[in-house]
């Protein structure tokens, strides 16, 4: 039995429900990140001229402020106070706030009489990344495309027919890009600091900043989702009431294509990026320090992970026709019960119908006017 059950189960039902499960956790753990003030720890900010460190001593918290100037070290200790939002220490001239913004990813600022210093926490990864970053990219990059072939080849299992125009779209969009980037930089239509030079270019760069700003077309996807979507939810809760609902139609198609498409334009993004990246280099348009070059590869790699995350995590595929369960049928008769005929009218009918004689005609309707057509004679 317990062979049968193993050999049944599929890994890719496993991921999906591994990810539904995981979802909740995500969800908290960045809602206490990006909501909840951390304040303990070493904080750089200022080009790593200030530096400031937060001690917890028996319960007190103490806030240690090191600022660099004219080749002198200055370093003064104080102790603080802690707020929601705020860590106050000092009094008088010397007093200073290390202020926390929810929701922002540099979420930590420096705050002393007029001046405002914006501070980088420093953790244990922070610091592997600042001295060793292109080892730390390298890293993040194997284990992004890692994360990215096991999500496809999970996909594949499910619905494969989805993975070709996957990649094709991806590296249409890449051959496209970088041919046309090409021929502007042999046509000399940018400058040397990648500024355009004609309306070409002008056309050329508000293009590519059409397709790399997905955020807008996302939200304008979401909206529309939701205007086609809510209304017909909406009345059929409100009709339900009277016992008169309708089913939601084309909810599943229209939920297919907004995430078809916000998918194609994370990939299509990622694409576009990484031919900028490729081709300004060697035109010497962004930088071609080998750890700008990394990390704007590694920016174009995160736009395609999530693209690709987001066409293998939520189902694209035919809708699969399963019987409701008890309860759910139970609700939908209840929500439908002044629309639907009952066995009764129809038992009725019958009954009368079995009563009645047969030439009177009145079994047939067609006999009634026969019958009339004959009297008029």
């Amino acid at each position: 039995m317990l062979k049968k059950l193993i050999s049944s189960w599929s890994w890719a039902r496993a991921f999906r429900l591994a990810i539904v499960a995981a979802f909740p956790a995500v969800v908290i753990g960045w809602l206490w990140l990006f909501t909840w003030p951390h304040f303990e720890g070493e904080y750089i900010g200022n080009g790593g001229l200030t530096k400031v460190e937060v001690t917890s001593s028996r319960g007190h918290l103490q806030v240690t402020v090191s600022m660099r100037k004219d080749d002198a070290e200055q370093v003064k200790t104080f102790a603080a106070t802690r707020h929601y939002t705020t860590l106050r220490f000092g009094e008088g001239i010397e007093s200073g706030v290390v202020v926390f913004h929810p929701f922002s990813v540099e979420s930590y600022d420096l705050v002393t009489g007029s001046s405002r210093i914006r501070l980088s926490k420093s953790t244990a990864i922070t610091q592997l990344a600042l001295q060793h970053p292109l080892v730390t990219l390298v890293v993040v990059a194997a284990l992004m495309s890692t994360g990215m072939l096991i999500m496809i080849e999970f996909k594949a299992q499910t619905n494969p027919s989805v993975i070709h125009p996957m990649w094709l779209a991806f590296f249409s969009a890449l051959i496209f890009s970088t041919l046309v980037l090409f021929v502007s930089g042999e046509e000399q239509i940018f400058d040397y600091d990648g500024n355009p030079r004609t309306a070409i270019a002008r056309t050329i760069v508000a293009a590519a900043n059409f397709f790399l700003d997905v955020i807008p077309e996302c939200k304008m996807l979401i909206v529309t989702l939701t205007l086609f979507v809510l209304p017909q939810w909406l009345a059929y809760g409100m009709s339900g009431i009277s016992g008169a609902a309708r089913r939601s139609r084309f909810v599943w198609i229209a939920w297919k294509w907004v995430v078809l498409i916000t998918a194609k334009s994370f990939i299509s993004a990622s694409a576009i990026a990484l031919s900028i990246s490729l081709v300004g280099v060697y035109y010497g348009w962004v930088s071609s320090e080998p750890r700008g070059i990394a990390a704007s590869v590694l920016a174009a790699l995160m736009l395609l992970g999530f693209g690709i995350a987001l066409l293998c995590i939520v189902p694209t595929g035919p809708e699969k026709r399963r019987v409701a369960g008890k309860s759910v049928r139970r609700f939908h008769r209840h929500m439908r019960r002044r629309l639907r005929r009952g066995p009764g009218e129809i038992a009725v009918q019958l009954q009368r119908e079995l009563h009645q004689p047969i030439g009177s005609g009145a079994s047939f309707p067609c006999c009634n006017r026969i019958t009339r057509f004959f009297r008029g004679v």
